[in-house]
């Protein structure tokens, strides 16, 4: 027995799907560290309030985000993976490449034109206020920005299998943004202006690097008008799944605001970064599955995707389990590392966020292969329904404390709903 459990770990550590997973893991690691850095620089230089207004400054560029990148960091790396082994994979590199980037440019300038015909209306979706300085819109729109075209480069190398380059163009940026964050280290907007449109630079010059490595292959106007229509087709429900999940940030946040003040907004936004900052783990660890169970899935290997997704969920739950018991045994000398003893408040609330880490790993580890083996909005179905269960437990919500509490609960429910619906996704593929 023991001989075989050896044989297994040492086929799996020696597999290029393990070792994807695990330096993307590593890479994820040194990302949260840059993220926990950046919080710590405006918890100790800008406070509590700064923190607040770093926040929503976030959720409501991602919320923008979402709308411009119009699915395509799903859409992209679905497709170039079912390429992966064809003859001509570097023409279908090159105008999918291309149908994203006139995607992504279309959605970026219908959001700059319902700005400028709609502020108001714009200010109060995004911030729910009518009128907005123009230094904080433009910050929001240069942040939307920076995470629109970074994520493309990703999705571009994920796609394609490149995870040694996805790895280092990752860290590259996130190494960027922390060392910009420090130089404009006491002005929130300054600081999101400075770093993210260094980052928004330093991806589109990538970007340009690989179409240039590209420019012999020719586009041709056919493939190109249907990677268009396939990418737009299936990534607007994508949007929509990204668009609800960031909306299900955001609002708390505004209620919070409505009902309490900037700093209450400042204190739950700490509670839930730490752990939000470590589910990223999960997130592109997960998107290596995305990749890998495209491929598998267009050549109908689906045990074989039963079996290696049923091995990561054992592997997502014994780390997030982990990671949630180091988050609360530690949670106050954490809050005074990451931000500042003014963070205390954050300290009781910061339990309920924790235990979200566990279902939030299961879900986040369903989101991209849902969308490998299924054109159906399964997630967005999943992001609704647990928002609606938010949205009313809010409603109820006297303190902060049960604000958290509402989040805890709304994930377990969107954890339960990813995996019943990938089990009946996986059920319909082994009978059709």
């Amino acid at each position: 027995m023991n001989s075989r459990i050896r044989d297994t770990y040492k086929r799996a550590r020696t597999s290029q799907l393990g070792k994807d997973v695990f330096y993307v893991f590593m890479a994820q690691a040194m990302i949260m560290v840059c993220v926990f850095c950046i919080n710590k620089i405006i918890g100790v230089f800008i406070g509590v309030a700064g923190f607040g207004l770093f926040s929503l400054i976030k959720r409501a560029g991602g919320v923008l985000c979402a709308v411009q990148k119009g699915g395509v960091s799903i859409a992209l790396p679905r497709y170039l993976a079912r390429f992966d082994k064809s003859a001509h994979r570097l023409v279908f590199h090159k105008n999918l490449l291309v149908a994203s980037l006139l995607i992504v440019g279309g959605y970026l300038a219908l959001t700059i034109l319902l700005y400028v015909l709609f502020p108001n209306t714009f200010s109060q979706l995004l911030f729910q206020q009518d009128t907005l300085a123009e230094y904080l819109v433009l910050a929001t729109f240069i942040f939307s920005f920076g995470e629109v075209i970074s994520s493309l480069m990703y999705s571009f190398f994920q796609g394609k299998g490149d995870f040694k380059q996805y790895n280092i163009v990752r860290i590259t940026g996130n190494l960027f943004c922390l060392a910009f964050s420090f130089i404009f280290r006491y002005n929130v907007v300054a600081l999101v202006i400075g770093s993210y449109a260094v980052l928004a630079t330093f991806s589109a010059f990538v970007v340009l690097i690989e179409l240039k490595k590209l420019n012999k292959i020719p586009i041709e106007r056919r493939l190109l008008k249907r990677s268009i229509t396939t990418m737009f087709s299936y990534g607007s429900s994508r949007m929509g799944y990204e668009l609800v999940s960031l909306l299900r940030d955001v609002l708390p946040l505004s209620i919070i605001l409505y009902r309490f003040n900037m700093d209450s907004v400042g204190l739950y936004s700490a509670a839930l970064s730490i752990p939000l900052a470590i589910s990223p783990i999960f997130v592109f660890t997960g998107g290596v599955f995305l990749q890998r169970v495209s491929s598998l899935y267009k050549e109908r290997k689906i045990y074989a995707i039963r079996k290696v997704m049923n091995r990561v969920l054992l592997l997502f739950l014994v780390i997030a389990v982990l990671g949630t018991l180091f988050l609360i045994a530690l949670r106050r000398p954490l809050m005074h590392l990451f931000y500042s003893r003014a963070f205390d408040g954050a300290v009781k609330m910061s339990i309920f966020f924790s235990l979200s880490l566990v279902p939030r790993a299961v879900y986040l580890l369903y989101q991209n292969p849902l969308d490998a083996i299924s054109t159906k909005p399964y997630n967005l179905i999943a992001v609704i329904l647990s928002t609606i269960v938010l949205l009313a437990l809010l409603s109820f919500s006297t303190t902060l404390i049960h604000c958290a509490l509402a989040y805890l609960v709304s994930s377990i429910a969107m954890a339960v709903l990813s995996f019943a619906f990938w089990n009946l996704q996986i059920k319909k593929s082994l009978t059709s």
